[in-house]
């Protein structure tokens, strides 16, 4: 169970960074969609980090 969480942060971690990408960022399509699987992450992400 530990090891999904694990994937569930690496994966917040990754789309956070893409965020910030200037490549992704001037891709309004691109942004939109990988905000949306960050979103869906978040919560879980969130209570991780605050019980880890």
């Amino acid at each position: 169970m530990n090891e999904i969480f694990n994937q569930i942060k690496d994966k917040y971690e990754e789309l956070s960074l893409s965020l910030s990408d200037s490549n992704i960022i001037s891709d309004s399509n691109k942004m939109k969609e990988i905000a949306k699987q960050r979103s869906a992450i978040e919560e879980t992400y969130n209570l991780y980090i605050q019980y880890h």
